[in-house]
């Protein structure tokens, strides 16, 4: 177990990932609904509350959406590492079964 971690097979990331995500999401859900309930605290003058509203909607579905594409993306890689992985011990153990099987 310590061999593969220190040999980079098991992968920690992929939670910090997860977690990373959640928090994300959170603090753009969160950003979103202020811009929304009060834009004054964004805008500086009261002609800019409107496109605070606008940008806080626009950034509640759309930067959320984006923020999980970039984050599904980052696990993607991690997904492609396990299954290299997977394929390279099922590789290693069908080369160690012939090489038995002909001696």
């Amino acid at each position: 177990m310590i061999r593969q971690y220190l040999e980079f097979r098991t992968l920690i990331t992929p939670f910090w990932i997860q977690l990373s995500y959640f928090m994300g999401a959170f603090g753009i859900t969160t950003v979103s609904v202020i811009a929304i309930i009060a834009p004054h605290i964004f805008a500086d003058y009261d002609n800019d509350t409107k496109h605070v509203v606008a940008s806080g909607a626009i950034l509640l579905f759309v930067g959320n959406i984006v923020w999980r594409m970039f984050c599904e993306g980052v696990i993607l890689f991690f997904s492609i590492h396990s299954l290299l992985v997977s394929i390279d011990n099922r590789a290693e153990s069908l080369a160690t079964a012939e090489v038995t099987q002909t001696e």
